[in-house]
């Protein structure tokens, strides 16, 4: 009887759960959506605790492979041989967040758009149908749209518009528009009816309460037009300075550019040094040298990546580097010249790993020479055999029934545990006494 699973944390069964496998190494409940598995996955968890990962190419578990471990950083899958991101921006809460990580959404709800009937990629703008907002399409990004309140002309797209201005200059009709909550407004609209505005004089023998409070009022008013026509004034005599000398301020800003950008260079070339070998030349040596020959030219911070990517047939090139990256640069000459604390990165080959087909337990229920093809065909080729006489007429258990199985020293392993194709393999099995030779 097949023994039955349950989430610990909604008690569903998880054997009736669609592609359930105890021996997948995690799985994730259909019913809670709790992530499960065992200690082997959660021993690989040293930054990124209760993160299970995936590859992005085929979908294994990374954590159930051989040397896997969530600080590496980048990983290649033992399976496929893609190159998989370990970072904190990948992590995604679920599998519908993972698949919408490439969608663009409303700025203002949230929304994805490539879900609204009337969103199409290509167009610049595009108006949401879940809050009406009218967006505008700028560097793959959705920002919300601005139109001139005069003139109607789309404020995003006039040569140095950005949306956190408090204040634009409309390009089209020259209106000075204000930013407020809900959008641009036309500066001082309101305030031409108040221009000819004459105060009369107060009757000082009719003083009352209420008169003095009118009068109050009509001098803070009086107060308010005087300091919006000062800051205007201030404004417009700032307009007319950059206007008159901007040649000369570009000039200024330019030189001091130049001469910020060339002392840059000069101590950029002071920290760096020559290669003194180019990338063809280092491809194909074994990449422990590789990594001697950089670190003797002068560079700090040199690390190796494996490529699972050769099977056991092509040992002889094992350890050999496929390309050497210096600053992310993959081409280079013998003269060129690099930081010395650039990032160096030595990519080599490694054979691939394959799989166990099956656990150690369905192993044990097998006759040996059955589970040694079924190894074989897997990829196995460092496969051993050691008799047990320990059966006198071979009732109770069958002659070359597997006793016990190792490999590369584990005989608890489950299935799809990965090793590398040429680990020891050690089976054994029961035999009769009489078969024993001395």
């Amino acid at each position: 009887m097949n023994e039955e699973y349950y989430c610990p944390n909604c008690n569903a069964v998880l054997n009736d759960q669609d592609g359930f496998d105890p021996d997948l190494g995690a799985w994730t409940c259909t019913e809670c959506g709790e992530t499960l598995y065992g200690d082997d996955v959660e021993n690989t968890m040293d930054q990124f605790g209760g993160v299970v990962w995936y590859c992005d190419e085929c979908n294994a578990i990374l954590n159930t492979q051989s040397g896997f471990n969530d600080s590496c950083g980048t990983w290649y899958c033992t399976k496929c041989g893609h190159e998989n991101s370990i970072s904190e921006d990948e992590i995604y809460e679920s599998a519908e967040e993972y698949e919408n990580r490439n969608k663009h959404r409303c700025p203002e709800c949230g929304d994805i758009l490539e879900d609204q009937y009337s969103f199409y990629e290509y167009e610049d703008t595009h108006t949401c149908t879940n809050c009406d907002t009218e967006l505008f399409h700028e560097d793959d990004e959705y920002k919300v749209l601005y139109r001139c309140p005069n003139c109607d002309e789309i404020l995003n797209q006039q040569i140095g518009f950005y949306d956190y201005y408090s204040e634009w200059e409309c390009e089209n009709c020259g209106k000075t528009l204000v930013k407020e909550y809900d959008g641009y407004h036309i500066e001082n609209e309101d305030e031409d009816d108040n221009e000819d505005y004459n105060y009369e004089p107060l009757d000082k023998t009719s003083y009352t309460v209420q008169s003095r409070k009118e009068e109050q009022r009509r001098l803070l008013e009086a107060e308010e037009i005087v300091k919006k026509e000062k800051e205007k004034e201030r404004r417009e005599k700032r307009r007319r300075f950059y206007k008159k000398h901007w040649k000369g301020l570009l000039l200024l800003i330019s030189v001091l550019c130049v001469g910020c950008f060339g002392g840059y260079k000069y101590y950029q070339y002071q920290r760096s040094i020559t290669v003194g070998i180019s990338s063809e030349e280092l491809a194909g040596q074994n990449y422990e040298e590789v990594i001697a020959i950089l670190e003797k030219a002068g560079f700090t911070k040199v690390s190796s990546k494996p490529k699972y990517d050769i099977g056991i047939n092509e040992v002889d090139i094992e350890g050999t580097v496929e390309s050497v990256s210096i600053d992310g640069n993959k081409s280079f000459n013998a003269s060129k010249r690099y930081q010395f604390d650039a990032d160096v990165i030595v990519l080599y080959h490694k054979i691939k790993d394959v799989n166990v087909p099956l656990s150690a337990k369905d192993a044990k229920k097998m006759q040996y020479e059955a589970l040694a093809k079924q190894l074989s065909d897997a990829g196995f080729v460092n496969i051993t055999f050691e008799p047990e006489y320990d059966l006198i007429k071979g009732w109770l258990k069958k002659k070359g029934k597997v006793k016990e199985i190792t490999i590369n020293g584990d005989s608890s392993f489950k299935a799809n545990t990965s090793y590398r194709p040429d680990v020891e393999v050690v089976i054994k099995y029961h035999e009769l006494r009489k078969n024993k030779t001395d």
